[in-house]
């Protein structure tokens, strides 16, 4: 049985035995824009309320006539629907006991308005119209039920998917975790010799670099669902770029016996204006994907380009592989955040399930798309990043690297620098001064925004790491009392804070600038350098 449609609530059907009494009342109602049509038997006014009517009009014979009948299609009614039946009781003064007899076999009718005849124009329009106001709430009421049982789903369905995600998380974090904490352990056992030792650190640095990957993309996400993600349009290098890739998964590809190729279009510009480290990261989530679920056979890295109708030139990056496929109904899931395109991947395969969603959004952040282009189950599927190419001047420029950590260069780049380093945790104070020494800076220590003002009253240093959340006098409140003092001199941020706001809230405050923990040894060195080189001399405070 269909239940009744919401187009078809205001038709009211007027049901009696007879042709003129029905013809008199339609005329009535069309008359004072009510839809109406008639029914002259019990059977005809079931197949109506099966397609669907707002409102009976019934005489009480007719009512009472096959009242079996009629209670089995009114049973079959939603829930909610309570079709209004106005029962016209016969001339003739019918008492309310004999009315009350009468209707007591139509108890499954549980909304009924009688009047008696002969009936006036005006009390047949307006209860006919009150009985349509009514239907037409028991439509609201459905829709607003409708509206809210979806809305309930789509909440539990995404309550489900957090929590698979944060279970998931878990294991994802806590793996690496095991390793750091464990091989930490054996790292300092006396019974260790050199050789297991230096194991054990490379085994800690390489979880470490996995575990900060991690936290990196649930910032990451969080940044771009806030449209806070922050992009550069600097020139890059697609050799350096390509030969990054090709040297990131190349012992990878090798353990497992995957062919990996690299093919680029001729003519392209070596030399392009984009965000080189975004556009690495779609690429390398894109490849390392297609080689965590390839077993056999090869994924192809293929770089060429395309020109839209208005003459947009974009370059098109396409990563294919021969690997386990992603299915129609997988589909509909594979660039939703917190999940994975089939729930057991995360078991057999491991990863958070946010690789793709980021590397989408950064994909359109950059100007571009990504999409699957296809895909069939056990033969493997093919990605495809687009994004606005946009040469250099120098197109023809050859490719450098910088090396920021020249520690590896052997020369001690801090020599005659003084560094004061503010942070309430012992082993962030200790790793922080260790990497300043070793490129021969001199290091004092605070542990807190108080001690790190008296000590810069008593001493010149030429900067200041300092850390955010501290106890006694935090971070901000210091550098707002040291800017407030005209001390001049850099004093950079160093904080496990990562978010955007947090690092325009430090810069506002009077930071010359903001690191984050992990400490990148590199980045770290390359902003002392920089700030040092053009720090002018502080007045004393």
């Amino acid at each position: 049985m269909n239940s009744p449609s919401q187009n078809l609530s205001n038709r009211v059907l007027v049901c009696s035995r007879f042709e003129k009494d029905n013809e008199l009342s339609i005329k009535v109602l069309r008359a004072n824009a009510i839809e109406a049509e008639g029914c002259t038997s019990v059977g005809t006014l079931c197949a109506e309320i099966d397609k669907g009517v707002g409102v009976v009009l019934i005489s009480l014979e007719m009512a009472i006539g096959n009242p079996t009948l009629l209670k089995n299609v009114l049973t079959k009614q939603e829930p909610w629907s309570e079709i209004p039946f106005i029962v016209v009781l016969p001339e003739g003064g019918t008492s309310s006991v004999e009315i009350s007899l009468r209707l007591n076999p139509l108890e499954y009718l549980t909304n009924i308005t009688a009047i008696e005849s002969p009936v006036r124009i005006v009390t047949l329009v307006s209860t006919v119209r009150s009985a349509l106001f009514a239907r037409a709430r028991q439509f609201q009421v459905r829709d607003l039920i409708t509206r809210l049982d979806e809305t309930r789903r789509q909440a539990v369905a995404a309550n489900r998917s957090k929590s698979d995600f944060l279970a998931n998380m878990s294991h994802e974090i806590r793996t690496p975790l095991n390793a750091i904490i464990g091989f930490s352990e054996f790292l300092v056992d006396p019974l260790a010799d050199d050789e297991e030792k230096v194991h054990f650190a490379e085994t800690i640095k390489r979880n470490g670099q996995l575990l900060a990957q991690i936290i990196d993309d649930i910032l990451d996400l969080s940044k771009i669902e806030a449209g806070k993600v922050e992009l550069e349009r600097i020139p890059c290098s697609l050799s350096l770029l390509v030969s990054d890739i090709h040297a990131l998964f190349t012992l990878d590809s090798q353990k497992k016996g995957i062919a990996l190729t690299i093919e680029s279009e001729s003519g392209i510009p070596d030399q392009i204006l984009t965000d080189p480290t975004r556009l690495k990261q779609i690429i390398v989530n894109l490849v390392g994907n297609a080689i965590k679920f390839t077993q056999q056979g090869s994924v192809s890295l293929r770089i060429f380009t395309s020109e839209s109708d208005n003459g947009r030139k974009f370059l098109q990056i396409s990563v294919t592989d021969t690997g386990r496929g992603i299915s129609r109904e997988q589909r509909e899931r594979l660039f939703q955040p917190f999940m994975q395109a089939d729930e057991s991947t995360t078991r057999h395969y491991g990863g958070t399930g946010l690789g793709l969603i980021l590397s989408r959004h950064l994909s359109r952040a950059l100007g571009g798309e990504l999409i699957l282009l296809q895909s069939e189950i056990d033969q493997g599927s093919t990605f495809q990043v687009t994004v606005p190419l946009h040469p250099t001047s120098n197109a023809t420029a050859k490719p450098t690297r910088e090396n920021p950590d020249n520690a590896v260069m052997g020369e001690k780049v801090f020599t005659g620098l003084t560094v004061l380093v503010t942070d309430d945790t012992t082993d962030s104070r200790l790793l922080l001064g260790r990497v300043l020494m070793r490129e021969g800076a001199g290091v004092d220590f605070a542990v807190d925004g108080k001690e790190a003002i008296e000590k810069i009253e008593a001493n010149s240093y030429d900067m200041v790491l300092m850390d955010i959340q501290m106890p006694v006098m935090d971070g901000i409140e210091a550098i707002k009392e040291l800017r407030r003092r005209r001390y001049t001199k850099p004093v950079v941020a160093l904080t496990a804070h990562a978010l955007h706001d947090e690092k325009l809230k430090a810069l506002k405050a009077g930071f010359s600038a903001y690191l984050t923990k992990p400490i990148n040894r590199p980045e770290l060195i390359t902003t002392v350098l920089q700030l040092t080189s053009c720090s002018s001399e502080s007045a004393p405070l």
